[in-house]
């Protein structure tokens, strides 16, 4: 079984583990999160990244109905069935070279500790953006 299908996250069923990884993320900020002048567009034809992670996606409009109207969606998420959609399919995954997303947590720890979590991660990117971006 592919880790899409699992729904498999590494951190997902550890606190300290997530917590860290956020942590790391968020040290990277100052020196990545507005380095524009590098990125590309990388084409993942040979499906190196095995998962996308919904932190920002783009697909074309008739690929997105492909996936809310798949008839094994998850009502919760559509991050499983855009998975299983673009591995049914041949495309390549694309993503921005030299970049990163940041998921602050997941629900496996109650809504209060996702909460604490993804305002630490907003406010940190806040605070990293150029005066007047706000």
């Amino acid at each position: 079984t592919a880790v899409w299908q699992r729904q498999l996250h590494p951190v997902r069923g550890n606190l300290t583990c997530m917590t860290l990884a956020l942590e790391l993320a968020l040290e990277l900020l100052p020196g990545a999160w507005l380095d524009w002048g590098r990125h590309g567009i990388l084409a993942d034809w040979n499906r190196s990244f095995p998962h996308l992670c919904n932190n920002a996606f783009l697909m074309r409009t008739d690929r997105y109905a492909e996936v809310v109207g798949h008839p094994e969606i998850d009502a919760r998420t559509d991050e499983v069935t855009m998975n299983r959609v673009l591995h049914e399919g041949d495309g390549p995954m694309c993503f921005l070279s030299h970049s990163f997303g940041v998921h602050p947590a997941w629900g496996t720890f109650g809504s209060d500790k996702k909460t604490e979590l993804e305002d630490w991660a907003l406010s940190s990117i806040i605070g990293h953006l150029p005066a007047g971006a706000e």
